[in-house]
């Protein structure tokens, strides 16, 4: 296990450094949880450890799992989930639509997955805008009320206009 530590962190560390998306940034590697053993004073079996590889626009999935198995080695490998990051394309109706009404200022990057990229995927016209807060999916998670009134109103006249 201590090989593939060092490997996912080095291969990070590329990553960190290699090609950067302008919204973004460049794509990660981490390992999150490492499991193994069965007592303090004996050799393990056996180790797994799970890691999360995110992706940036215009890395493909065959790729990233190519980039992993090499990593792996002789190590067993299984992906467990993979989706296509989402880019937006600022230049399409529906987006810019969403701009106008909404005035925001400059498209900026998500580091987080979504279902969008799936929408998007099925051809049809996907941007991310909500409400803002913070936390998540974590314990504490919480919305600004303004912002999701804000919200409410952007969408109801996105959609009056984009269906008109």
């Amino acid at each position: 296990a201590d090989h593939l530590e060092v490997a996912v962190g080095s291969n990070d560390e590329r990553l960190q450094a290699g090609s950067r998306h302008p919204l973004v940034g460049p794509a990660s590697l981490h390992a999150s949880l490492i499991e193994g053993g069965q007592e303090l004073s004996s050799f393990p079996a056996r180790c797994l450890l799970t890691g999360e590889r995110r992706t940036i626009p215009g890395e493909t999935v065959d790729e990233v799992e190519a980039e992993l198995r090499g990593i792996a080695g002789d190590a067993a490998l299984r992906v467990i989930a993979s989706r296509d990051p989402l880019a937006a394309e600022p230049a399409h109706p529906f987006v810019e639509l969403v701009g106008r009404v909404a005035k925001a200022g400059d498209y900026v990057g998500a580091l987080f997955w979504t279902d969008a990229a799936l929408i998007a995927e099925a051809g049809i016209p996907t941007v991310l805008f909500g409400p803002a807060g913070e936390g998540a999916h974590a314990a504490v998670e919480w919305v600004d009320l303004a912002s999701l009134d804000r919200l409410r109103d952007v969408v109801g006249r996105v959609a009056a206009e984009w269906c008109a």
